[in-house]
């Protein structure tokens, strides 16, 4: 999603909202059900926020979007691996979407200086099995403050523009495990590990919903590929059967194993008595939730307006307490089982993993957010 203008874009800016279902690099708790995260990019990659408490890299000295989201929900942890589906999911309906709440007001000036703040908070809204609702937002200090360091970026970022209409439709993959081998004749061929996407009952596989959303079976992606020169001389992989590739190269009988690797690192968060995790600190906790990914995660209760991401969200603390009554508000009357997104004409719903929806402790239904603090491999 980018910010939509009435004349030109901006030269040299590169800013959005992306993210969604996926596998990821620096994914320390993997497993063939993919996860889900936030994706907003400040201009030109200088800093990108996943969740709350996610961003870029693990360096809480520099935090680099990891402030950057503000949990809003009182039923579903985040954690900072990304939000796990149920797992073995295959084939549902994972819905989402981002709309601009009014959660906090535009500002004239951004971190003290004369730049303007606007009010936009966007807000991811699921559609799933066992949740519907607001999880989590962006707070718009995330885009405006990098007008700063560059003050040709204010007014320009997605704290204050709409986003632009067009729909962009894109599946993102950093890798796929293959091998490759070169026959007697010099010829290059290759193998990816098997990838497969649900198909519905028309043959199709649909990612976005549609008249027919039954998913029955599965679509296989080619295997096997010989790398070849097209017509303009350029090298490119074609795809061919498995009787194409010579037996000598040895990729017929390959077969792709688990690697093994050492165990995933702890995601952990400061724990200086003076830092906003622990000032003015959780109302509640710890608590732990077990995962579908082997892993637990650590997680307090915080008031609302006294979590992490609103004390680093360039809020006064009037401003902070005006947006608790708000989401006091909200939480009374947002429930988590109704329509928020538009239901899928077929099909069925994904869930979330289980362990991650929760429950408010006694007297803390209203105003108050779970805040995962650790994740770590289960012992």
């Amino acid at each position: 999603m980018f910010a939509h203008y009435e004349g030109a874009s901006p030269t040299n800016l590169y800013s959005d909202i992306e993210g969604g279902l996926g596998w990821w690099r620096d994914t320390r708790f993997a497993t063939e059900t993919p996860k889900f995260i936030m994706g907003a990019v400040a201009p030109n990659f200088r800093e990108w926020a996943n969740g709350p408490g996610a961003g870029q890299g693990r360096d809480w000295d520099e935090p680099k979007g990891k402030y950057g989201v503000a949990q809003l929900s009182p039923w579903v942890l985040w954690p900072p691996d990304g939000l796990n589906l149920k797992q073995g999911t295959c084939g549902g309906w994972f819905g989402y979407g981002y709309l601009p709440l009014p959660l906090t007001p535009a500002k004239p000036t951004t971190a003290g200086w004369d730049l303007p703040t606007g009010g936009q908070s966007w807000t991811l809204f699921l559609n799933t099995g066992n949740f519907k609702g607001p999880v989590a937002f962006f707070t718009p200090c995330f885009w405006s403050h990098s007008a700063v360091d560059e003050p040709r970026l204010a007014g320009m970022l997605l704290d204050s523009r709409p986003s632009d209409p067009n729909r962009a439709l894109q599946m993102e993959t950093q890798y796929v495990p293959s091998v490759e081998a070169t026959d007697a004749k010099g010829e290059v061929y290759a193998r990816i590990a098997e990838t497969a996407f649900p198909r519905g009952s028309d043959g199709d596989s649909p990612v976005v919903p549609g008249a027919d959303a039954r998913k029955d079976s599965r679509i296989i992606l080619p295997e096997f590929y010989r790398l070849s020169t097209n017509g303009s001389g350029r090298k490119e992989w074609v795809a061919v059967r498995p009787e194409q590739v010579p037996l000598e190269t040895g990729l017929r009988p390959h077969r792709f194993v688990r690697p093994r690797e050492d165990p995933p690192e702890s995601y952990v968060t400061p724990d200086d008595t003076k830092s906003c995790w622990k000032t003015p600190g959780p109302v509640a906790g710890p608590f732990q939730a077990h995962l579908g990914d082997g892993s637990v995660v650590t997680y307090f209760w915080y008031r609302f307006a006294g979590q992490p991401a609103l004390l680093n969200a360039d809020l006064t603390d009037q401003e902070r307490e005006d947006v608790q009554v708000r989401v006091e508000k909200l939480h009374r009357t947002w429930k988590r089982n109704r329509d928020y997104l538009p239901p899928p004409a077929s099909g069925t719903l994904a869930d979330l993993d289980p362990a991650l929806v929760v429950a408010p402790p006694a007297g803390m239904e209203a105003g108050f957010v779970p805040v995962v603090t650790r994740q770590e491999a289960a012992k």
